[in-house]
């Protein structure tokens, strides 16, 4: 194998990896967003919860 086949094997064997990083650091970003989403909702959900709570009349 040539110098120039090493390096065409070097950069498609970086491209890969490269690609699996894409991949890889979207799903985790994906996962990040969805948790916080729903720590968003229950945070939303417990105040009004909450407010509800206060509103009631005292009897």
């Amino acid at each position: 194998m040539n110098q120039i086949e090493q390096l065409a094997a070097q950069i498609e064997a970086a491209r890969t990896e490269l690609n699996q990083l894409v991949i890889d650091s979207t799903s985790l970003c994906s996962g990040i967003m969805l948790k916080k989403s729903k720590l968003l909702d229950d945070l939303l959900n417990r105040y009004q919860s909450k407010l509800q709570t206060m509103k009631k009349p005292v009897a």
